[in-house]
């Protein structure tokens, strides 16, 4: 089930959604559906591109909205570097916790994750 989990997290993070283009009021609706899945560009203005902050809501907010399987309350997405070397790379180490529903107890899930600025995609593996 983490393998599962994990491509799918994978999958999720490597796509741009479309939420820059909807009209947030016109198409509310769309915002939380599959024809918004994935991410909102992680790139694109320079302040993103090195506040950790804004990329980890973004990462945490897609995965609470199109992967049910992990337990929300659990889901932890922090970054395992400092400013310096982000600035420096154009990468950024995170990782990924948190608990997957199963039954008869939850499995846990703890993935380390690099996201390269460059190339725009994430690399996830599980630890």
């Amino acid at each position: 089930m983490r393998s599962i989990v994990q491509r799918d997290v994978t999958d999720l993070i490597n796509h741009t959604n479309i939420e820059d283009t909807l009209n947030e009021f016109q198409h509310k609706l769309v915002a939380g559906s599959v024809l918004n899945y994935g991410v909102s560009a992680l790139v694109g203005t320079q302040g993103n591109h090195h506040n950790w902050n804004v990329i980890e809501q973004k990462i945490r907010n897609t995965i609470l909205c199109f992967e049910p399987r992990i337990i929300p309350e659990t889901l932890l997405v922090r970054s395992l570097q400092n400013v310096e070397s982000v600035a420096k790379y154009a990468i950024i180490i995170f990782e990924i916790r948190g608990l997957i529903y199963w039954s008869p107890s939850p499995i846990d899930l703890y993935m380390s994750g690099r996201y390269d600025f460059e190339s725009e995609k994430v690399d996830l593996k599980l630890r």
